[in-house]
C-alpha cells in the first residue's frame, strides 16, 4: 500500500502517549473507516544534523486511492504547524 521514500519530507515534532491518547488519535484519523487515515510505522531522522537515532514511530497516512486531489486545502507541505492544525474543520462539523 505505501511504499518507503515515497512522498514529501515533512519537518515535525515527536511525542510519547500513552494507549487512551493513542486511541483517541485513530478516533480523530477515522482509522476504522474505509477512507480514514493509517496508522504506519516509520524511521524518523533529526532535522539538526545529529547522527540518525534510528527511532521508529507512528505516522497517520491517507491510502493513495483515498487521496483526492479536490481536497486538498494546503501542501505539500514541508512542515505541519499549529497554524496548519487550526484550520482543521470535521467532517461532522462541515456540513
Amino acid at each position: 500500500m505505501f511504499s518507503a521514500g515515497e512522498g514529501e519530507r515533512v519537518a515535525g515534532q515527536v511525542f510519547e502517549v500513552d494507549q487512551a491518547a493513542l486511541d483517541a488519535m485513530d478516533v480523530l484519523e477515522r482509522v476504522t473507516e474505509a477512507d480514514g487515515y493509517r496508522r504506519v510505522s516509520i524511521a524518523v531522522e533529526r532535522v539538526d544534523g545529529a547522527a540518525p537515532s534510528g527511532l521508529s514511530v507512528q505516522a497517520y497516512v491517507k491510502a493513495p486511492e483515498h487521496f483526492r486531489a479536490a481536497d486538498v486545502k494546503a501542501g505539500p507541505l514541508s512542515e505541519y504547524t499549529m497554524a496548519h492544525a487550526g484550520l482543521y474543520r470535521s467532517r461532522a462539523s462541515a456540513g
